[in-house]
């Protein structure tokens, strides 16, 4: 089984290319968030200023979320997508560069078919692990 990680300090990121790549190849693996739940509130507009003086498109563009105003909705990445056919063939076909989003390294990593496996990380860098038991 493939299965992808983040291979550098920062964290598992998937660019917004890739993202809206992986949209047009049919995933449904990104997560859909509406607007007012990803902000906590109501939403009119995107170009409504935050507590920190930028407008909310220019906070999702730049923290790398890819949005659809017409559908009122953010896509996130998340565990899910660490084994998307859609995810993988894309790092396979236009590599890491292209598919890693801020402050990360997208890379694959071959789990043996029924393993039982987790992430482990520190600073965002990833290791995948095979589960094992812990007691007490």
């Amino acid at each position: 089984m493939k299965v992808v990680k983040n291979n550098c300090y920062g964290g598992f990121n998937i660019s917004v290319q890739a993202q809206k790549d992986m949209i047009a190849m049919g995933c449904e693996h990104l997560n859909k968030v509406d607007f007012d739940e990803y902000f906590g509130r109501h939403i009119t507009s995107l170009d409504e200023v935050d507590e920190r003086g930028y407008t909310l498109r220019n906070s999702l563009e730049f923290s790398g979320v890819l949005y659809d105003c017409d559908k009122r909705v953010v896509y996130l990445d998340g565990d899910n997508t660490r084994t998307c056919e859609h995810l993988i063939k894309l790092i396979e076909t236009k590599g890491s560069s292209y598919c890693s989003g801020k402050h990360a390294e997208l890379v694959i990593v071959d789990v043996p078919d029924g393993a039982c496996w987790d992430i482990d990380e520190y600073d965002g860098w990833e290791t995948v692990e095979e589960c094992h038991r812990t007691f007490g």
